[in-house]
């Protein structure tokens, strides 16, 4: 796994306020995203994964850690760490992106002025480039399903230079657990 930390249970506890609801960032259809503060002061978004059986560590991290970590994309929010606690829960670690979301900009106003036609266009572009990759271009020839792609999933980046600004589309919720060979 490439450049990956692991985590301790207590380390993501304390970093989320116990995993409080003040720190959530939003749910999705497979757990919970907090925001946490390390030690250090390094901001992280933590997903603790709902499951409803026991997680199989080797399967955790064979299918989650690993793949999600071979994943390389300007438009994919990227993984930075993860805790299997007790061997039955999973807790994936990404980079913590301040920006917003595209439902925070679209339906409620908030972070900053409405979006441009330009700007629409270029977070479009970036959505499809993202999701290309994902499909055909990832790592070790699997293609990859976003399984709940919605505004609060797309991630905004803002840049001084608006050119380099970009969308990113975070694997909170991207599901890898469709997983398929690519056919030919």
């Amino acid at each position: 796994m490439d450049q990956l930390r692991e985590y301790t249970y207590e380390e993501l506890k304390k970093a989320t306020g116990n995993f409080s609801k003040a720190a959530e960032l939003g749910r999705g259809a497979f757990g919970v995203v907090y925001k946490g503060t390390l030690k250090n002061k390094k901001v992280i978004a933590v997903k603790k994964l709902q499951r409803k059986e026991k997680v199989e560590v080797e399967q955790f991290m064979n299918e989650e850690v690993t793949i999600l970590s071979g994943l390389k994309h300007k438009n994919l929010v990227k993984l930075e760490g993860y805790c299997v606690h007790q061997g039955q829960e999973g807790l994936l670690c990404y980079e913590y992106l301040p920006d917003g979301n595209l439902e925070d900009r679209l339906i409620h106003g908030r972070r900053g002025a409405k979006l441009t036609w330009r700007e629409r266009r270029h977070i479009i572009e970036g959505i499809c480039k993202g999701l290309q990759y994902l499909h055909n271009e990832s790592p070790n020839d699997i293609a990859i399903m976003h399984m709940d792609l919605k505004i609060d999933n797309i991630l905004l980046h803002v840049q001084e230079d608006k050119k380099n600004g970009g969308v990113i589309i975070t694997p909170q919720d991207l599901r890898l657990w469709h997983l398929q060979e690519h056919p030919g």
